[in-house]
């Protein structure tokens, strides 16, 4: 329904606070027009859409980052930006929080966490995880297809130790639309809804042995073997 709307509508939409922040979303999403390579869009606007941003009370300045990020990266996920700061101040003052992170090995001034799904050691570091440990490759063989199970670990251990914040953005819906996210990504993985939480428990129990794997595989890559047989005995910066 949002996709057939003209611009003018989808507009209109994404200013109604009336409307679900979902509803309000596809609306951007679609006046935008970025990330639609593969179904294009019959009319869009991303300059009117930025406008209406200012209009609703967006600071100049993060419209301004918004527009950059949206057309450098072709990802729709800027767009949210903007409409997470509207919502997270409609009739409300939302606040910054501290919150614990799982601790990490530290290897030549890089955090293990960073090595992620999004990168080969990562990645590699998973799947060895999964290899070595039985709970979680169960787990993964009960509820996930042979296909998906290397995706759906990866995502899990995202979330395990790679997205927590050490500062959130604390208002009135963020922790709905956090869980929503989450389950979402996990979903597109494979996993199904009731297998999410009992997979992210064990990935999240299980960071240190993940951090080990992380080092173990960067130092054996670089030749250090001496020294990846030791991170696997005793942790600690390295």
């Amino acid at each position: 329904m949002v996709s057939a709307s003209p611009i003018a509508d989808n507009l209109a939409a994404v200013a109604d606070k009336s409307n679900s922040l979902t509803h309000r979303a596809l609306a951007a999403w679609c006046v935008s027009g970025i990330g639609w390579a593969r179904e294009k869009q019959p009319s869009t606007d991303l300059a009117a859409l930025l406008r209406s941003f200012r209009q609703l009370g967006v600071p100049e300045e993060l419209v301004a980052a918004t527009g950059i990020a949206a057309t450098r990266s072709g990802e729709p996920i800027t767009l949210m930006v903007p409409l997470i700061w509207l919502v997270a101040h409609d009739e409300q003052v939302p606040s910054v929080v501290e919150a614990a992170v799982p601790r990490s090995l530290v290897l030549d001034d890089v955090p293990m966490y960073a090595l992620d799904k999004h990168t080969r050691v990562g990645r590699e570091s998973i799947r060895n995880l999964v290899k070595y440990n039985h709970e979680i490759r169960e787990w993964l063989q009960r509820y996930v297809a042979p296909a998906q199970r290397h995706d759906a670990a990866y995502m899990a251990a995202f979330y395990a130790d790679a997205a927590p914040l050490a500062s959130k953005l604390v208002w009135n819906g963020a922790d709905a639309l956090e869980a929503l996210g989450t389950e979402a990504d996990l979903l597109k993985s494979g996993m199904p809804p009731d297998g999410i939480e009992p997979l992210l428990q064990l990935f999240r129990m299980n960071v240190d042995h993940l951090n080990k794997l992380r080092a173990h595989t960067v130092c054996k890559k670089l030749g250090m073997v001496d020294v990846a047989t030791a991170l696997m005995a005793k942790e600690g910066r390295v």
